[in-house]
């Protein structure tokens, strides 16, 4: 009524009591609110509590994800150590073997090359043994593959910066001429001016070896892709075989059906194979691990969503110098070379040896006796033989301290020929106690494949009498590098014994 007439409460007087007051929402709804009420509350508890559940399940599966990703990088770094070990132990084993295979190869190549012109052509016995020179030949290239897997042995004196894009140039060089017709080469390089620091000869082989792999992948055909780029490393990650730095990254890709998962830890193992019926020796992908790590490099590898594998080969950017000449080479001789040749003075040659015309003697020196240090009886007895036809005066010794004590005798020979490998003090540690002794003395330091890049024999190789000689020994390049050593230089003269 109130409401009807339009009069408010104020107006009425104090003690004035409603009746029929209408009542309020909550009044009109308290039955309904109040349990709708404690329903929200709970449901929102509820939402609380899914929250709080829900940020523990994601915080439990990133801390798992972590822990699955640590596990893992520690499965891989136990993997490559593993694989490093195995490397480790099979490149020392094949040191030693290939050391004293080359030996017999070149006790059997070198004896058979001095029967060879003492046999008759009509004579069967002539052809056989030219099949024993194509044997030893054969297992010279054989030692010198498998001494490749040794990986121990990173070389610091390193003086080749070679073009990346000359590289692949001459690879692609390499394979047009026996690459399939049903396969194509497609090559991109988007850094055409980028060099590394590298064995431009070792590099060739990794890309060789893999290109090969991949043409071999593909029976039926489908595409080699060889592409080139830049790569940094900001930051070195635990387990990360490359160090901070910038790289060269090379990618070797196939269209074939890739490498299977179960086998893909296994494929740089030294003689793992998965192609025993063609003959596969097991050691072309261990010969790239070995050869890329022996270059500061990494290698890994892939199979590509859309088929087909892919190799990545990392090796170390080397940045422009003004100190580089234009062939591509840093200041300094390159270790693979022999430093400071003279070139050989002609001489009469019989049966491909020199006749042994004498050079006058200094006043006051003895006759030029060749001193032989190794500790092989057939190596002293084939170098005795072959120095012997050269018409040279030789003196054998079996190990170090043998030829020193000669020394003590008072010999003073015209030259020195050591192996590396002798037991007691080793053949560079011979070196430098001859030089001591005798500071102008030639010296001709012998070993087997890889042991010549021996990085503590850098300095000696500096010096210009000495000369290092690859095993197996070959009567020519032994006569090459005697006549060499033997020159007369700033008044030096030697004289040869007949």
């Amino acid at each position: 009524m109130l409401t009807r007439y339009g009069i408010s409460e104020s107006d009425l007087p104090p003690d004035s009591v409603i009746i029929n007051r209408p009542l309020s929402f909550y009044e009109q709804h308290r039955a309904a609110l109040l349990p709708a009420m404690t329903i929200m509350l709970v449901l929102f508890g509820i939402i609380l509590l899914l929250m709080y559940l829900l940020r523990v399940k994601q915080r439990s599966e990133s801390l798992l994800r972590q822990e699955k990703a640590v596990l893992a990088q520690a499965n891989a770094l136990e993997r490559r150590s593993q694989l490093e070990r195995r490397m480790e132990a099979i490149g020392r084993m094949a040191g030693g073997i290939t050391h004293d295979v080359n030996n017999i190869l070149g006790g059997i190549a070198a004896c058979a090359q001095l029967a060879l012109p003492e046999i008759p052509r009509e004579n069967p016995a002539y052809e056989d043994v030219l099949h024993i020179l194509d044997a030893t030949v054969r297992g010279k290239d054989l030692m010198k593959q498998i001494r490749m897997t040794d990986s121990t042995k990173t070389l610091d004196a390193r003086s080749e910066t070679p073009l990346v894009s000359k590289l692949i140039r001459e690879c692609a060089e390499t394979l047009q001429p026996q690459l399939p017709p049903h396969i194509s080469l497609n090559v991109r390089n988007a850094c055409p001016e980028a060099r590394i620091r590298a064995v431009s000869v070792e590099v060739h082989q990794v890309l060789l070896n893999l290109c090969l792999n991949a043409i071999q992948a593909m029976p039926d055909g489908g595409e080699l892709t060889v592409s080139a780029g830049l790569y940094a490393v900001e930051r070195h990650r635990s387990g990360d075989e490359l160090a901070e730095g910038s790289y060269v990254r090379i990618d070797i890709s196939d269209t074939g059906k890739g490498i299977p998962s179960g086998l893909m830890e296994f494929i740089f193992d030294p003689f793992f194979t998965t192609k025993q019926e063609n003959g596969g020796s097991g050691l072309g992908l261990a010969q790239v691990h070995s050869l890329v790590q022996r270059n500061r490099g990494a290698v890994r590898v892939a199979n590509r969503p859309c088929g087909g594998a892919l190799f990545s080969v990392f090796l170390p950017h080397d940045f422009p110098s003004p100190e580089r000449d234009d062939a591509g080479k840093a200041t300094g001789t390159p270790l693979s070379e022999t430093v400071s040749p003279v070139d050989s003075i002609p001489q009469p040659v019989e049966n491909g040896f020199p006749t042994g015309q004498p050079r006058t003697a200094p006043p006051g020196g003895t006759a030029g006796e060749i001193l032989v240090v190794d500790d092989d009886p057939g190596i002293l007895y084939l170098l005795e033989k072959l120095l012997n036809q050269m018409r040279l005066s030789v003196v054998t010794a079996a190990d170090a301290e043998t030829a020193l004590s000669l020394f003590e005798k008072g010999m003073h020979p015209a030259l020195v020929i050591t192996d590396q490998k002798l037991p007691g003090i080793q053949g560079i540690a011979f070196a430098r106690l001859v030089r001591k002794r005798f500071p102008r003395m030639p010296i001709i330091l012998c070993s087997s494949c890889s042991a010549m890049h021996d990085a503590q024999s850098c300095h000696m190789g500096a010096d210009e009498d000495i000369q290092r000689f690859l095993k197996p020994f070959d009567p020519q390049r032994l006569k090459e590098a005697v006549d060499r050593a033997l020159q007369p230089k700033t008044g030096r003269w030697i004289w040869r014994a007949f």
